[in-house]
């Protein structure tokens, strides 16, 4: 574990890509919510095949999300108090 809050794998990801995978970041229990409400949101909303920020920050489970302590704290470590949703949407990933 690296001090900003990352392994190296994820570290490396982001600084290569933009992004970064964490996984076991989120609670089994709270990772359930969040997929059902997507779903109910995806429901909602996909007449545009995706699901935007404005949308889903009507759902309290979101806002949740995106004000979890383990994923606030590592966008911290990156970029200080700077943090800020620019863009965020969903969309599900293809089933194989």
């Amino acid at each position: 574990l690296l001090a900003s809050g990352f392994y190296a794998l994820p570290r490396q990801q982001f600084e290569g890509y933009g992004f970064a995978v964490c996984r076991g970041l989120l609670e089994p229990d709270f990772l359930a919510e969040v997929r059902t409400a997507f779903d109910q949101m995806w429901t909602a909303h996909s007449g545009q095949g995706r699901v935007f920020h404005q949308q889903l920050l009507t759902h309290p489970v979101f806002v949740r999300l995106i004000e979890h302590p383990a994923i606030l704290n590592r966008h911290r470590n990156f970029f200080c108090d700077q943090v800020q949703l620019l863009f965020f949407e969903m969309k599900p990933l293809p089933t194989r």
